[in-house]
């Protein structure tokens, strides 16, 4: 199967990136890179799969270019967040 080969790039990058941080001791023991790409695809997904009832209910476009930079600094403060050694 193809599929497991495409994920595989990502979760070597976030490997190496959890790895350092945990090296220089600004990222958490316990970390396991999957749960961090989960983290990041399920926020991505969500936007995508919930666009239109999201824009029925608040009338607000999950996918709108104007809230992009936002999202992505959202998502990247919980990440940072999740991984920070408390």
């Amino acid at each position: 199967s193809t599929l497991p080969g495409l994920a595989n790039p990502a979760l070597d990058v976030l490997t190496r990136i959890i790895e350092r941080g945990h090296a220089a001791g600004t990222f958490r023991a316990d970390v396991d890179p999957l749960d961090v790409h989960m983290m990041i695809s399920s926020f991505c997904v969500f936007r995508t799969a919930n666009r239109h009832t999201f824009k029925a209910i608040f009338e607000r476009d999950m996918l709108d270019p104007a809230h992009r930079e936002h999202h992505r600094r959202m998502l990247g403060d919980m990440v940072v967040a999740y991984l920070a050694v408390q």
